[in-house]
């Protein structure tokens, strides 16, 4: 495993979190009902995102915008991870690769829910990719076994909001606490490395 040290090489990830932010905030769901001759965000719930998309337009455009968000949101997670495959954090013994697959995926889910093209007003995250393996894949956020009865099972729009910011804001949090993960350990390991160096 070659080393990456990231107090020479921060640069990267901060490009990398720019350029995922932006691809996140380029929106299907706006693109996709304008060339139906309508603004998602004029009809349905307003809202820009896959479950108002497969309320006012059917089903099979709600599955085509549904993909378009995965690739949208995998694609830079898996890129992350092929970039960076077979580098360790210098001086520990932690996977650079594991570290920039949620760092990219969790920007690009920022630019998805907060786009700056969009007034920061975007999707509720409907989509959400997850990289704790070598590929990825998607996980709906309308989980019956996390939430109960929510999304395409429930007929009061309420219910769905609720649920669905309740869940999307748990992947978040559980995103972010694995990237604090990787920086506290990288933390600990680059003390107790002074340390025993001192020694």
């Amino acid at each position: 495993m070659a080393e990456f040290d990231f107090a020479q090489n921060w640069h990267y990830f901060v490009i990398a979190a720019i350029v995922c932010y932006l691809i996140g905030c380029f929106n299907f769901a706006v693109l996709i009902s304008r060339s139906k001759k309508k603004d998602i965000r004029n009809v349905g719930s307003g809202n820009p995102g896959t479950m108002n998309m497969t309320r006012t337009f059917g089903l099979k455009t709600g599955i085509i915008n549904f993909f378009c968000d995965l690739i949208k949101g995998g694609v830079p997670a898996l890129t992350g991870y092929l970039l960076f495959k077979g580098f360790v954090f210098k001086g520990t013994d932690i996977l650079v690769s594991d570290f920039a697959r949620y760092f990219f995926g969790v920007f690009v889910i920022i630019g998805h829910i907060f786009p700056v093209t969009l007034n920061f007003r975007g999707g509720k995250g409907m989509v959400f990719v997850d990289t704790r393996g070598n590929t990825f894949s998607a996980v709906c956020l309308y989980r019956l076994d996390r939430v109960g009865v929510y999304g395409l099972a429930s007929r009061r729009v309420v219910a769905h909001n609720l649920a669905s910011r309740a869940v999307r804001y748990k992947i978040l949090g559980q995103t972010l606490e694995r990237l604090g993960y990787f920086a506290v350990r990288n933390f600990a390991f680059d003390k107790y490395s002074d340390v025993g160096g001192a020694s």
